[in-house]
């Protein structure tokens, strides 16, 4: 097998605390992070008066993996901090890997980088890994400044041994 067929998620959950932030594990006011949640995000009430298109920010993101999609993940979140966790009801094993891909890399290029040149060539906000039928081991606090972010499952299909990105586990995630 590759090394890029192990997934991203492998290799961050292999530091046993997996940050959400920077790679290094810092973040600045530059750096956003990101969660994903349902509820309104305290202190960021919406205006009624508001002319913004972003949806009220939720207060946690609770995002559920299933083969090959994701739920409790939007497509667009205020700028802000969320509380983040993540559970696979699926029978293959998932991850959520969200980072910002300042060169916009392909995909592709990505995965062949192998899990060490994917950690170099993009901003790892997080990373949250599950098994089949289980949650992560841990919940995670995303710090999201504004910007776009890719949303990627690199996790190898046990159909084709094709990374579940292609088979529609991907998104881009934007943050007012």
């Amino acid at each position: 097998m590759r090394p890029a067929a192990i997934g991203v998620g492998l290799l961050l959950a292999a530091g046993a605390v997996v940050p959400i932030g920077c790679g290094d594990g810092s973040t600045s006011a530059d750096e956003p992070a990101t969660t994903l949640a349902h509820a309104e995000h305290a202190g960021a009430a919406p205006s009624e008066t508001s002319t913004s298109s972003v949806p009220p920010a939720p207060s946690r993101l609770d995002i559920v993996a299933t083969e090959y999609e994701w739920s409790g993940l939007p497509e667009e979140l205020r700028a802000g901090s969320y509380p983040t966790s993540f559970r696979n009801d699926g029978v293959e094993a998932h991850e959520i890997t969200i980072f910002r891909n300042p060169e916009h890399r392909s995909l592709e290029e990505l995965y062949e980088l192998g899990p060490m040149g994917i950690k170099d060539a993009v901003e790892v906000v997080g990373t949250l890994i599950a098994g089949p039928g289980a949650a992560a081991d841990a919940e995670l606090t995303l710090d999201l400044g504004p910007g776009e972010y890719e949303v990627v499952c690199f996790f190898p299909a046990k159909s084709d041994g094709k990374p579940h990105f292609g088979h529609g586990m991907h998104r881009t995630l934007t943050v007012r």
